[in-house]
């Protein structure tokens, strides 16, 4: 720690070391570094899921879309009974 002309250690206004690093920082830099590599490092994947390309979901889905909402839930409910897992 650098010393002062009048032999005081350099501190700031709380008091604190200014040439000590923070443990509780450094840690969270640390994570935050690990969390990204994960993430970025990551690979994605996408599951088709069985009757997502129907005719029939496909319309429900655009009619669900455009804001005809009842007429949706009813074919997709249609579609639901029928065992579709999309719907």
């Amino acid at each position: 720690m650098p010393d002062l002309p009048h032999g005081r250690a350099w501190r700031n206004r709380s008091g604190f070391d200014q040439t000590a690093a923070n443990p509780y920082i450094l840690s969270m830099q640390k994570l935050i570094i690990c969390l990204f590599c994960l993430l970025l490092f990551t690979p994605t994947y996408a599951k088709n899921i069985s009757g997502e390309n129907y005719p029939r979901f496909q319309t429900a889905l655009n009619l669900w879309l455009d804001g005809e909402d009842l007429k949706a839930v009813k074919q997709l409910g249609t579609l639901a009974k029928e065992d579709n897992t999309a719907a």
